[in-house]
This record gives structure tokens, C-alpha cells and sequence, in this order.
């Protein structure tokens, strides 16, 4: 079995108390069955304190968040308290986990970082280099089979037209929209932002972002021409992250045109708000990449030839 990674994976280091968007804060935590047995048999104050937070409903237990939304256990220094009475080691598998994700095949698991935490964020766009995918770990037992073959053989082929830096990357994105013959419904940011207030959120920055973009109804396709290698890694990663999901599903058109979709919204905003590329990306991330409901609502809005 192998485990492939992008070649920055290994660069990734939690920046903890230095996170202006803490992972810890808005995101319902639950806990693993074996986490919460430690927790339970944990002595003294702190272990007062952890069963205090903790909730369990329909089988799965998870930590109250307060009324800012925050981890009981954040404390005001951005740090994890339970890391700091009882070490690494017991944290819960969410909080070791991410942001990590993973795509799993029959002979390789492969792990990424998702664009939604700050650090990971930045690792992938201030990449100048192309993303390669490397093997961090083989022990050669296992055999790919056809049906994995034809998958990644169809993804490899999306990656070498995204890095195909002899075109400009309006020039690559329009040849895989061809070549995956998709079409969209509407050209103007007014109506998608329409379409993107039908979404669920958590954050209210992100609709705010969306009224000034309906206000404005700019070309919603316009040429990427500002920081396009930051672009071309976005789209890789969409890519990477998405794109094994949607091919199990024999709807592997889809995860172009939401890598396409998503492409051109963070353009638009990024374009409209004269914010960081780094954190419009990260807050999109956050509040539509992270959410199955929304991505699977976007899909409504491709048309696949």
C-alpha cells in the first residue's frame, strides 16, 4: 500500500496560537469512540472539566461549544488546553487529523491539506513551482486496479493541461471545459450570487462578500490574469481533492466544472474586494469546499454535454 502526498505535504506545521482563523472556533468538534474513553478515565479537575464539555447525542459525543462558537478548550492564547495538560497524544482524532483529507484507493491512500486552514492555505498558494505528487510511504503490496488505472490516468491528464504554463491558464481552463463539454446557465457575478445565496453558511463575512458581488455584476468568467501560478495551484488542488469522489460516481465532469465554478468565484471576490487572495480562498474553502450540502448544490449548475 502506498501513501501519496502533494510534495509540500511535508512543509505543513499547525501555526496554533498564531491562526487568525482558528480551526477550533464555528466547527462542531465530535470525538472518536476511543478519545472519549481516555477523556472519561482522565482524574482530578481536568477530567471534571472534559466530561463538563462534552455532550453525546445519537451515539457520538463532542465537545459544547460556548457562545462564541469557540472550543471549551481554546484557551485565550489560541492554544489547546488539553494538549497542554495531557499532551499530543490526547487529542482527539479530528483535531490530530486536520486539516488533512484523503482519497482512497485500492493499492494507495492519499493524503492532502485542506484549503480551509490558514497554513495549508498558504502552502498552496505561494507555491511557485508545480505541485507533484510524491510517494511518502510504499510497501508494495497491493496492485492498482482498472477501474483505480482509468482514474488516475483521466487526472493526470487535468493536471498537465493545468500546469501547461506555455498557456495562459484562461487558455487551459476553457480547453478542459471544452473537453468535458460544459456548459453554465449564467455569465454575470449578479446571478451567482444568487445562486450562492441559496447556500448554507456560518460565517457572515462570506454573504456580505456576495451582496457587494451582486451589486457590482461583473463578468463572472473574466481572464484570470493577476497571480495566475496561485490560481493554477488552487486548481490543482480542487482537482486533487475532488476529483476520485466524483469519478466513483461516474460524474467526473462535475469536478471540473466546480473546480471551475470555484475558480472563477474566488476570482470575483477577489477581484470585488481588494482582500488577500489567501483569505478569500481559505474563507470559500471554509464555507463551501467543506460542506457536501453545497458543494452538491453548485452541481446543479453544470451542464455536462
Amino acid at each position: 500500500m502506498k501513501t501519496i502526498v502533494p510534495d509540500y505535504y511535508e512543509a505543513f506545521r499547525c501555526i496554533a496560537g498564531d491562526c487568525r482563523h482558528s480551526c477550533c472556533i464555528g466547527w462542531e468538534i465530535d470525538i472518536d469512540e476511543e478519545s472519549y474513553k481516555k477523556y472519561q478515565a482522565v482524574p482530578g479537575e481536568f477530567g471534571a472539566r472534559l466530561l463538563a464539555h462534552i455532550q453525546e447525542e445519537d451515539g457520538v459525543a463532542h465537545f459544547v461549544l460556548d457562545e462564541k462558537e469557540r472550543c471549551p478548550f481554546l484557551n485565550e492564547k489560541g492554544l489547546c488546553d488539553i494538549y497542554t495538560a495531557l499532551g499530543e497524544d490526547a487529542l482527539c482524532g479530528i483535531c490530530t487529523d486536520h486539516p488533512r483529507f484523503r482519497n482512497f484507493f485500492e493499492d494507495r491512500t492519499e493524503i492532502g491539506l485542506g484549503l480551509c486552514c490558514e497554513a495549508a492555505a498558504e502552502l498552496i498558494l505561494n507555491k511557485e513551482e508545480k505541485t507533484k505528487l510524491v510517494v511518502l510511504k510504499d510497501t508494495g503490496e497491493e496492485e492498482t486496479d482498472e477501474d483505480d488505472a482509468a482514474c488516475l490516468i483521466a487526472r493526470d491528464e487535468i493536471f498537465a493541461v493545468l500546469q501547461d504554463r506555455t498557456l495562459s491558464l484562461e487558455d487551459r481552463l476553457r480547453r478542459l471545459q471544452r473537453e468535458y463539454e460544459i456548459t453554465f446557465p449564467f455569465s454575470g457575478t449578479s446571478a451567482w450570487a444568487d445562486a450562492f445565496f441559496e447556500l448554507e453558511y456560518m460565517d457572515n463575512s462570506f454573504t456580505e462578500m456576495l451582496l457587494s458581488l451582486k451589486k457590482e455584476n461583473m463578468d463572472f468568467f473574466a481572464p484570470i490574469q493577476r497571480d495566475e501560478i496561485a490560481f493554477e495551484q488552487l486548481a490543482v488542488y480542487f482537482i486533487f481533492r475532488h476529483f476520485k469522489d466524483f469519478w466513483d460516481e461516474g460524474t467526473e465532469g462535475f469536478a471540473v466544472g466546480l473546480m471551475i465554478i470555484s475558480l472563477r468565484m474566488i476570482h470575483a471576490l477577489y477581484r470585488n474586494e481588494g482582500k488577500a487572495l489567501l483569505d478569500i480562498a481559505r474563507l470559500y474553502s471554509a464555507e463551501i469546499e467543506y460542506s457536501e450540502e453545497n458543494t452538491e448544490a453548485l452541481t446543479e449548475y453544470i451542464e455536462l454535454g
